[in-house]
């Protein structure tokens, strides 16, 4: 299952019902979704854009792709969740983009979507939770959702990958899927 989300009227809902409404150039379209194997469930996102997006917003996806390698690169057996929290912030607030109310960036899945342990700040019950092997997670950090133009939204900020927690640190399981905005068409893309 994949949801696909465009438009500067609903970049800011998640679950909302399909339109008609085509995507213009310049606009960011954000791929949600995964899939269930076995009753296990995977899940992802990432982002295209038919040209080139404001500025702003390119740099914006940038940030949410460095974020998610610090939290990947700081998540390990017998090391606390929020420490992978913690590195995105870092990542984050080194932009000058303030993280204020961000409570989780990421969270368990398995037999349901959204599982426990969550990836959240460190100095909080979840985020005080120590990485053991076999914990499945999606990394999400998000680097600016409410990014605004004149004309209001210009996308949605997060990449996110499904890692798994080994013995010697993660594997991460959507890998294969390249992080990057993919650009199509005449105006810039490739």
């Amino acid at each position: 299952m994949l949801k696909f989300i465009a438009g500067p009227d609903r970049f800011a809902e998640h679950l909302l019902l399909s339109t008609d409404e085509k995507v213009a150039a310049g606009q960011q379209l954000h791929a949600d979704g995964g899939c269930a194997v076995g009753g296990y469930r995977c899940d992802f996102m990432r982002s295209a854009v038919i040209g080139r997006l404001p500025d702003r917003a390119e740099a914006a996806y940038d940030l949410a792709v460095a974020g998610l390698d610090a939290a990947v690169s700081h998540l390990a057996p017998g090391r606390a969740l929020g420490e992978a929290w913690q590195a995105a912030a870092d990542v984050f607030a080194a932009s000058g983009l303030s993280v204020g109310g961000a409570l989780t960036w990421g969270h368990g899945i398995g037999l349901e979507h959204w599982e426990v342990p969550q990836i959240s700040p460190p100095g909080t019950p979840p985020g005080d939770l120590i990485a053991r092997p076999g914990m499945v997670l999606c990394v999400e950090p998000s680097a600016g959702s409410e990014l605004e133009s004149g004309d209001g939204p210009v996308g949605t900020f997060i990449v996110e990958d499904q890692v798994v927690v080994t013995d010697k640190g993660v594997e991460v399981l959507t890998g294969s899927l390249l992080r990057a905005l993919f650009r199509s068409g005449s105006s810039g893309g490739n």
